[in-house]
């Protein structure tokens, strides 16, 4: 989850053993709580009243809280480690890996955790840059824990007669002064995300009803198709802390996701008979074949080093991506190979980053830090296309078939904590990166840029349940390099183009928000508004005209874009309404954006954001019979908008419906059954195709599909060992 008024960090750690249950908003000695007005603590007395198992089963029990988590799963694509968003503390520090929020809280058993903590300041003492609310886990210490396990099995089926099993084993303990978590999981399908994207993350089957029309708007093809998915991720990690003697303290952490995956499609075309074209029947079917192989390693360490402390933190990611893919087609007259194509992918990225802390004057911190990254993408691309239409397959030319594409990057920045006042903070810093980016294409130059990066962060307390929010600040996007290289257009079976030319995106975000905290743990009300005037916007552009003599577009960067909106949120306890331990958490995001379409020169929407989305969940525990239900509605409303040279696409989707029942057994043990898609998560897609592009206007057809995916349940039995 990127930036935002309640993005999340997670931080663990905290002081030497155990304490009495704390009341809500009552300071806590050695707790970063102490560091702010508006603060809030959960101790052990308030989750004793739950059957609980690891961390995340804890976090889900505070208001607003939950739709921090259900969006921590998405992938990570920030700039290094970042400045903001959703991240990872140890002991209040950033944890050395990217995109295992979930993972990790899943892992930590909830016997483990001596408290959390609800953060709504800033401070020196929390060392990231937050984005609104931290939510800090308080470990108890090493010595302390003793060997605790969890496990959880899984047994997953569909409407659709698919069923299989699963699951996960985590073991915790200490030796002397290292602490340990170790964890093994399988894992048969994810649970879709917020914002799906045809299927390509999540286990699953689907069926669609595509339609063909000529320019005159008669049908000429129906082609259902039936889509499905085999997914076999496995997770094996490992969290280690070592404390040194009088102080220091050493982490490691790791991760290895072997994740091969099969996709089948098998489609029907049906030509109906129109004037001069007798009526025609073929199937066509298509595989594809991959594996995503990520090794991500990160290491921390931080000492005092004369007044202040010393931060060093390390992280090395690998993602080896070899993909396989192929159509036929079957006619009355034989099998027709349509394409082939191989392509084996590997990206990497290590990052070093230090940084030094100190006190200044009285409610004043400063802190000096260095960051140095390097990214790389190789890739080696093979097309087969049956170019001369004689039955079999010819292999394309492809001048950059091996590309090879490399960032090296260095940044330096400055961060001042100041506690202006009892009701007043000010965070301020300046980031100063210098990157430089190579390839192997011929006559393309070595790119380097520099970029000033500033942020202010202002915080203003009415009370200690009301605060105000400004910030300012300047964000440069991590560029992905797989828009650099050729790719293999599955849906139009082609060569895209890449450009080795690309710039990051350059933003101005301007933002305001408030905040309410409901009295009596009731709760939390919250407003943004924000405003993102984005420079060298990454989109499609034309590129060039290829040997046809036919005009070719490519990712690029447009000179302006602007994204704006405003954000609501509340996470509220039902007590009043004589519901306890019942609670609503709902977000509505309503957003705008603009460019000039480089294609058209017409004003459109950008590409990716819908006009608005909104999620809505209920969660009801019920102590006295140790059980619990609840149910989350995702939906959005308007389309995302696909602009190229030769085709404009409008997507959209219905709304999608989880629910959950969980009832305690006898020990430790919980039952749990999950069900997803409840409404299979309608698409609606509606396409056009230029002859030459959208200028020349000339069509060659309309597409139009509905499609729907299955709906999937999962029965959970989970205990501690």
């Amino acid at each position: 989850m990127g930036a935002g008024l309640c993005s999340v960090v997670l931080a663990v750690g905290g002081s030497a053993s155990a304490q009495a249950p704390t009341p809500v908003d009552a300071p806590v000695q050695q707790s970063l709580a102490s560091a702010g007005v508006g603060n809030q603590i959960y101790d052990q007395a308030f989750f004793a009243q739950y059957n609980l198992t690891n961390a995340e089963d804890m976090l889900r029990r505070l208001p607003g809280v939950a739709p921090v988590l259900d969006g921590a799963g998405s992938t990570n694509q920030a700039r290094g480690l970042g400045s903001g968003g959703d991240q990872i503390l140890i002991g209040g520090k950033r944890l050395a890996a990217k995109g295992q929020i979930l993972q990790t809280l899943r892992r930590i058993p909830a016997a483990n955790v001596l408290r959390v903590e609800l953060i709504r300041s800033t401070s020196g003492e929390i060392k990231v840059q937050s984005e609104g609310l931290i939510i800090n886990l308080v470990l108890k210490e090493g010595v302390n824990l003793g060997g605790v396990g969890s496990y959880e099995l899984n047994y997953r089926f569909d409407d659709l007669s698919w069923s299989d099993v699963d699951g996960l084993i985590s073991y915790s303990n200490s030796w002397g002064r290292l602490s340990y978590v170790i964890a093994a999981e399988k894992n048969l399908f994810t649970p879709l995300g917020q914002t799906p994207t045809g299927g390509a993350s999540d286990y699953t089957r689907r069926w669609r009803e595509e339609v063909y029309y000529s320019p005159s708007g008669a049908v000429t093809e129906v082609r259902p198709q039936t889509w499905k998915r085999e997914h076999h991720k496995k997770i094996y990690t490992a969290n280690l802390t070592y404390d040194f003697a009088g102080d220091g303290q050493l982490r490691f952490n790791a991760l290895y996701q072997p994740h091969p995956t099969k996709e089948t499609d098998f489609t029907g075309v049906t030509r109906p008979a129109l004037a001069g074209t007798p009526a025609g029947r073929a199937q066509e079917l298509h595989i594809r074949r991959q594996r995503r192989d990520l090794l991500d390693l990160g290491g921390e360490f931080e000492k005092a080093l004369g007044p202040g402390k010393l931060n060093l933190i390390a992280i090395h990611t690998r993602l080896k991506l070899p993909v396989r893919d192929f159509r036929n087609r079957y006619e009355a007259t034989g099998v027709v190979e349509i394409s082939r194509s191989d392509s084996k992918q590997v990206t990497g990225e290590d990052i070093l980053r230090a940084t030094y802390s100190l006190p200044l004057a009285k409610g004043q911190e400063f802190t000096l830090g260095a960051e140095g990254a390097r990214n790389t993408l190789n890739q080696d691309l093979s097309v087969y296309f049956d170019t001369d239409r004689d039955g079999r397959l010819d292999p394309i030319v492809i001048p950059t078939a091996h590309a090879e594409v490399q960032e090296v990057r260095g940044e330096a920045f400055v961060i001042h904590n100041w506690k202006v006042s009892p009701k007043l903070s000010l965070e301020s810093s300046l980031n100063v990166e210098v990157s430089r980016i190579t390839t192997n294409y011929p006559f393309i130059p070595v790119r380097t840029y520099a970029f000033p990066k500033p942020r202010f962060d202002l915080r203003y307390n009415f009370t200690p349940r009301d605060r105000l929010r400004l910030k300012f600040e300047r964000l440069i996007s991590q560029l992905d390099f797989s828009a650099f290289v050729p790719v293999y257009n599955v849906v139009d079976t082609r060569i895209d183009a890449g450009n080795p030319s690309l710039a990051p995106e350059r933003t101005w975000l301007y933002e305001a928000g408030f905040e309410h905290r409901l009295a009596s743990d009731g709760g939390a009300l919250e407003a943004r508004g924000f405003y993102r005037d984005v420079s060298g916007h990454i989109d499609r552009i034309p590129f060039g005209v290829n040997a046809a003599g036919l005009p070719f577009s490519a990712p690029g960067n447009i000179d302006k874009a602007r994204l704006y909106g405003v954000e609501l949120k509340a996470g509220v306890r039902l007590t009043r309404l004589g519901l306890r331990n019942a609670q609503v958490n709902t977000r509505y995001l309503r957003q705008w954006s603009s460019l000039v379409d480089p294609f058209t020169g017409r004003d459109r929407k950008m590409k990716e954001p819908y006009g608005s989305e909104l999620t809505v969940g209920f969660r009801h525990d019920l102590t006295g019979w140790r059980a619990s239900y609840g149910a989350t509605l995702y939906d959005t409303s308007g389309y995302q908008l696909t602009s190229d040279i030769r085709n404009l696409e409008y997507f959209s989707r219905g709304p999608r419906v989880e629910a959950f029942i969980e009832k305690a057994l006898w020990g430790s043990m919980t039952i749990r059954l999950e069900a997803y898609n409840l409404t299979r998560s309608h698409e609606y897609k509606r396409r056009i195709l230029y002859a030459v592009s959208q200028t020349d206007g000339r069509l060659t057809r309309s597409e139009t599909y509905e499609e729907f995916r299955d709906r999937r349940f999962a029965i959970r039995l989970r205990g501690k060992f």
